[in-house]
């Protein structure tokens, strides 16, 4: 690629006194790549347009400018990279030598202003000279075609050494910054060698599933140490993941396996030899060949396959509002007395969740699931009355909502974030008792149930792949029924009624936050 000299950044970061934060920065692991998302920011440059040993003398135009218009420097040292000595001739490169600055800063030509507005990027992280960072580029670049992404921009690379002729241990540091996002081209492998096992698992010693033959098409899938993860049709053309050896294949584009198809069924070795042998003789031209099978709609269903996650949540109600329908009026008339109200009591309730998510754009997925809503003891929408001691009425909610909720992933802080939309179709239940031992009276109430709607909004963080946590708001529209077990009734149960002839019922709408744990599959 180009580089900047120890002595040129030495000069520059002098000349140009940076002040840089002076609380410690986390990088990542020095063989470790990973998809993170960057806030945009805006830096001051030098852009050029020639060979990279014109470096030193731009890099010294940059600090003379810098100093003499006395602009403030709140970060390291940037390069950024428009192409490179493997696709453009030296005097055909184009890039820049500049630092980030205020977005209110206001320098004067030659520098110029500009804004880094790639926002998702591969990032890693190189430890040596600086005249060798392209191999740390060139191993991101196939990490890249290996977990099918795409670049999209130039490299950035910051320069982490204040102070290059005295490094911190380990040597000198450079993080980079490869713009990308992800390929809608399926990447395949193609075999090399006579024959290529495929094992059970990343390593020699797994069984060998089957053995492919030379120039058999397979989805790349992920990469594990020296092998390759891969998706390859079994004897009957049905998908099966495996791992094969990266020292027999070697990656080809869609593009280049468009229109191709593969005929090759993978057998056991025992198998493959045998036939191997066969294809010696001519094949009699009335044997029925193998059916072949299109690559293109057997990858397509997997790689939407992949894109489909199980996601669990339990949650907890941090505030719960809601109405008691007709149950204080109705008690008021049963007891002639105002003031014996239904004591609401605490409206706290537990939710668990199961929802099926997947993925149709880069950040939007849709999913289908349920909740299921229960309350605690003698909480929700408290259905309590204590009256001379003696517990009166117990009612305990039940719901369980089937919605289908639309996320949006927003990315931001190194966590994997979204935000989430989920209509709901509701069904309600409420179970309990009524007993007034002073009139001798006790009703066992039976499910009665009823369908309303609700709606909710909320925040998830993903800690990893796996855990998060969230917060949800919600609203909710359901009223429920009451009814309890009279034998001399012609149906077994009867609706306890208003004096006015209105049936008694129990509202289990209003809104409500929860908090939570959720799991991720």
């Amino acid at each position: 690629m180009k580089k900047i000299t120890i002595v040129s950044l030495f000069i520059i970061c002098l000349a140009a006194q940076v002040s840089l934060a002076s609380t410690p920065q986390e990088y990542p692991e020095k063989t470790s790549f990973f998809i993170r998302e960057i806030t945009p920011f805006t830096y001051v440059c030098i852009p050029h347009k020639g060979s990279f040993s014109d470096m030193e003398r731009v890099s010294g135009i940059l600090a003379s400018s810098i100093q003499s218009q006395d602009i403030l420097l709140i970060g390291n040292i940037l390069g950024i990279y428009y192409n490179s000595l493997e696709t453009s001739q030296p005097g055909e490169l184009i890039w820049e030598v500049g630092f980030p600055v205020d977005p209110e800063a206001m320098p004067q030509k030659p520098l110029e202003k500009k804004q880094w507005n790639f926002t998702t990027v591969l990032t890693g992280l190189h430890f040596g000279p600086y005249t060798e960072s392209n191999q740390t580029i060139n191993k991101m670049k196939e990490w890249m075609k290996v977990n099918n992404y795409v670049s999209d921009g130039p490299i950035l690379e910051k320069y982490l050494d204040v102070n290059p002729s005295s490094p911190m241990p380990g040597g000198l540091r450079i993080e980079i910054w490869i713009p990308c996002k992800e390929s809608e081209e399926i990447v395949f492998l193609k075999v090399k060698d006579q024959l290529a096992d495929v094992r059970s698992g990343p390593n020699p010693g797994y069984s060998v599933l089957a053995q492919l033959k030379m120039g058999a098409l397979v989805e790349l899938s992920g990469k594990f140490g020296d092998f390759y993860e891969i998706i390859f049709l079994d004897q009957d053309g049905q998908p099966v993941q495996g791992f094969i050896d990266r020292k027999v294949v070697e990656i080809v584009s869609g593009e280049e396996a468009k229109g191709e198809v593969t005929e090759y069924f993978p057998q056991k070795k025992e198998e493959v030899i045998i036939e191997e042998r066969l294809r010696i003789e001519e094949e009699p031209k009335t044997e029925k060949r193998p059916k072949t099978v299109k690559t293109k709609s057997v990858i397509s269903a997997l790689k939407a396959l992949k894109k489909m996650y199980l996601e669990f949540g339990f949650y907890y109600s941090m505030r719960n509002s809601y109405n008691r329908g007709l149950l204080d009026e109705w008690f008021i008339e049963r007891t002639g007395d105002p003031s014996r109200l239904v004591d609401q009591g605490s409206p706290a309730f537990f939710s668990v969740s199961g929802t099926l998510f997947m993925d149709i754009s880069n950040n939007l997925s849709l999913g289908v699931g349920t909740d299921v809503l229960i309350s605690s003891p003698h909480a929700l929408w408290g259905t309590q009355i204590y009256w001379g001691g003696s517990q009166e009425i117990v009612l305990s909610p039940f719901i369980m909502a089937i919605k289908m909720p639309l996320r949006m992933k927003i990315g931001g802080m190194g966590m994997m974030m979204s935000v989430t939309a989920s209509p709901a179709l509701l069904m309600g239940w409420v179970t309990g008792t009524y007993d007034d031992s002073g009139s001798s009276t006790y009703w066992e109430f039976k499910p009665s149930s009823k369908m309303g709607f609700g709606m909710s909004g909320g925040i998830e963080m993903f800690f990893g792949k796996s855990l998060g946590m969230g917060m949800n708001m919600g609203w909710r529209s359901l009223t429920v029924g009451l009814s309890f077990e009279n034998p001399s009734s012609e149906t077994g149960f009867s609706t306890p009624l208003m004096s006015s002839g209105a049936p008694v019922t129990v509202d289990l709408g209003g809104t409500y936050i929860t908090t939570g744990l959720l799991f991720r599959f």
